[in-house]
């Protein structure tokens, strides 16, 4: 096959184009131009984007573990459970009892007084403004709140056995009987207990417990001069 050269042309010489230039001969070139640069932008955006979103977490993160660690981390222990305690007594043993009772809440009978900066870190819901302090809220351990409705449905119950009829309001009793139902099917105990007989069983099983006692020191900690006191409790 015989090869014949390319005819010239009247801007140039044979086989020669002039004035070429690679944007008017190769649209691709400009296209892949235009991508490369875009692409370019948006990982550099993407990038700018994460180092913000790290650094927020990282000071969240520093906000949240400077003010949880004024928070308690509590013990489990094992705690034995015993059908007779010196909380059941009667007659001459009441008054000592009743003091008992009233030890089991600590000053400010459960609720504490908390900075806002201390609930905003810790994630807790909003809640009422300490009337004493201006830059702090108010809470009631949910625990505090079982223990004064099991007060509450002690005293009613003695009171009618001793006199005969209600003390406090029969829809107040009816309330904590359902909180403390509520409680017990939320935090079953899965303990196995031993049974001695049909309808027995034994004493002094262990239980798997938090450490009562520094929950109560560290309310105590916490506590707001604006709360109800001994005489609330109904004893």
């Amino acid at each position: 096959m015989k090869y014949e050269a390319v005819p010239a042309t009247d801007e140039g010489e044979e086989g020669k184009l002039s004035d070429y230039t690679p944007s008017e001969a190769c649209p691709r070139h400009r296209y892949s131009s235009k991508l490369l640069a875009t692409t370019l932008i948006l990982i550099v955006l993407l990038v700018l984007s994460n180092v913000g979103w790290i650094w927020v977490a990282i000071s969240r993160r520093s906000i949240s573990t400077h003010h949880h660690s004024k928070f308690p981390t509590i013990d489990m222990t094992h705690t034995a459970f015993y059908q007779d305690t010196p909380f059941n007594g009667e007659e001459k043993e009441k008054p000592h009892a009743d003091e008992l009772w009233k030890g089991l809440f600590p000053s400010g009978n459960g609720q504490v007084s908390l900075s806002k900066t201390e609930a905003t870190a810790n994630n807790l819901p909003d809640s009422i403004q300490d009337p004493d302090a201006e830059d702090k809220v108010m809470y009631v351990l949910a625990g505090y709140h079982n223990l004064h409705c099991l007060t509450i449905l002690r005293s009613a119950f003695f009171h009618y056995h001793v006199h005969g009829k209600e003390m406090s309001p029969w829809p107040h009793v009816v309330h904590c009987l359902d909180q403390i139902r509520q409680t017990l099917m939320c935090n079953f105990d899965m303990t196995f207990v031993p049974m001695t007989g049909p309808k027995e069983f034994k004493d002094g099983q262990e239980h798997v417990c938090k450490d009562y006692w520094q929950i109560h020191n560290w309310t105590s900690g916490y506590r707001s001069a604006y709360a109800p006191g001994d005489d609330d409790l109904h004893m």
